[in-house]
């Protein structure tokens, strides 16, 4: 049997009903996140010697978990003075279309002071932190953390997460903090600020309705009819 068509928009039109009833349709689903840590963070000697107190810093980055097509970026402003306000800025994301993303990135911060002076030393260090996790598309969950202790007595855990399950969520959190410190001769101290950003996304194929189909050859249908009666 030979069918013959007069209009190309007729013909376009059965064709893609047609295709689209031959075969399972899908959709590309998408699922993503984008989370940031802001961390900042200043030293001042209230009483002492400030020249006689020692300080260094270690900072380390790896990744515990890493998709292929996940990213992480810093900035990482070393100290250099007191009374002056440094920050850290963190953040990773990552975007897929299909199967699972995963990852874990770890930023570790140390600071250490010690006394080197023959008197004790009293010192301020006041910090401030804004953490916030986004998600988007089908399967998506972010957590950003903060771990804030030291060797002492400070321990502080604080985290904001998302996700796209409906359930509550604390997307955004923002705090400050101050701990006061005396140091005596010859004296160590470590102040730790540890940042975590965590990912997980997964992305199945999204049916295509058959009635999309159906309105699609409609409209192509309409559309030719407008034409011939123009």
């Amino acid at each position: 049997m030979k069918f013959q068509f007069k209009n190309l928009s007729t013909a376009f039109s059965t064709t893609f009903i047609l295709f689209g009833l031959s075969f399972t349709s899908t959709a590309t689903a998408t699922a993503a996140y984008n989370s940031s840590a802001i961390v900042e963070y200043s030293i001042n000697v209230t009483s002492g010697d400030s020249n006689a107190l020692i300080i260094d810093e270690f900072y380390d980055f790896f990744d515990e978990i890493a998709s292929a097509t996940s990213k992480a970026d810093s900035k990482i402003a070393p100290f250099s003075s007191f009374g002056t306000s440094y920050k850290h800025e963190m953040s990773a994301n990552d975007a897929i279309t299909e199967g699972v993303g995963e990852s874990v990135y770890i930023w570790e911060y140390e600071l250490l002071f010690e006394n080197t002076s023959a008197s004790d030393i009293n010192l301020s260090i006041d910090f401030s932190y804004q953490l916030n996790a986004g998600t988007s598309g089908q399967d998506a969950y972010s957590e950003v953390a903060l771990d804030i202790l030291d060797d002492l007595f400070l321990e502080n855990y604080v985290f904001a997460d998302t996700g796209t399950d409906g359930v509550f969520h604390e997307p955004s959190v923002n705090g400050s903090e101050t701990v006061d410190i005396t140091l005596e001769t010859g004296e160590f101290y470590s102040l730790y600020l540890d940042t975590y950003i965590v990912g997980y996304l997964e992305t199945s194929p999204v049916p295509v309705p058959p009635a999309f189909w159906l309105m699609s050859s409609a409209l192509l249908g309409l559309l030719g009819l407008k034409k011939r009666n123009a």
